[in-house]
């Protein structure tokens, strides 16, 4: 049976799909409407700890991001590659970004949970599919979680300097957790290289990028580059660059009160014509109707 989907997003690049029933609480420790810590600073740009119930389902196909999900008590279920596996206390799931999986919980559910943008400097870290490990701090990553949140609320006088401290904690236990998967060498290396010029691109999206300058500043040919890219993102080069010029835009659409023409040149086009052309093809509506439709909401 379908599930009654609470939020629905789908284009000819990605779906996300998510069930949040009546009975399921969330709450963020980062959010881009909060203030910036240093979960932000390394790629974390979406977290938080949920407790949910059935019948609590995620189903995502090639998001541009990736999730890393530690079940902190009760149990889930991940179907991903047509099996089914449990998702018990203590077990880290990890889904890169461009996976396709589904997650779903099986009772009352606890999780701490981290969405990273696709060129965060772990990326070289994940692997090209969904695994299951077993999590090596489960109870202290929940702790410092719990304690980060309870930390924002109280408004004391020195809770910035600790909301730091406990973010920074936070990311050396995460980062733990991903050291842990095994890598070949040329893997790392590859990664490493690829995830610097997404760095890179991603701070100068007004450049006008090509595949063959984004080869060049990979340091590799463009008919390496873009097998790499598909192997690793299931994506062309310029469609990645896409992604984040759109990602951009929809933040500044969000945020700003920028015009156009503004938008338009930051994020690398030539005019507000052909931007606004690029947004509805990406996006399914034209920026003036995102931003009402934002101010809206």
């Amino acid at each position: 049976m379908q599930p009654k989907w609470t939020s629905y997003r789908k284009s000819d690049h990605f779906e996300d799909a998510v069930c949040f029933p009546r009975g399921c609480q969330e709450q963020y420790l980062a959010h881009p409407g909060h203030a910036k810590s240093s979960l932000d600073e390394r790629g974390i740009f979406l977290s938080g700890i949920s407790r949910f119930v059935t019948p609590y389902v995620v189903q995502r196909r090639n998001p541009g991001y990736h999730v890393v999900l530690l079940s902190t008590a009760g149990s889930g279920e991940l179907l991903t590659d047509g099996q089914k596996k449990e998702l018990k206390r203590g077990d880290l799931l990890i889904a890169p970004s461009h996976c396709e999986y589904t997650y779903k919980a099986k009772s009352d559910w606890s999780c701490v949970w981290f969405h990273l943008a696709d060129e965060t400097e772990w990326s070289h870290f994940l692997p090209r599919k969904v695994v299951l490990l077993e999590s090596r701090s489960t109870d202290f990553l929940s702790v410092i979680a719990n304690q980060y949140l309870a930390e924002r609320q109280s408004r004391l006088p020195d809770s910035q300097s600790a909301l730091q401290s406990l973010a920074d904690l936070i990311v050396l236990l995460l980062d733990r957790e991903l050291r842990q998967l095994p890598q070949s060498r040329k893997d790392v290396d590859i990664r490493k290289r690829i995830n610097q010029l997404w760095q890179t691109v991603h701070g100068n999206l007004n450049f006008p990028w090509t595949t063959d300058n984004l080869a060049r500043q990979a340091g590799i040919s463009p008919a390496q580059f873009n097998r790499v890219v598909k192997r690793f993102q299931k994506s062309t080069p310029m469609a990645v660059v896409t992604n984040y010029r759109m990602q951009r835009a929809r933040e500044m659409l969000s945020y700003t009160d920028h015009t156009l023409e503004a938008i338009a040149a930051s994020v690398g086009y030539e005019t507000a014509f052909s931007f606004s052309r690029a947004f509805k093809r990406h996006a399914g509506k034209s920026p003036n109707d995102f931003r009402k439709a934002m101010l809206k909401d």
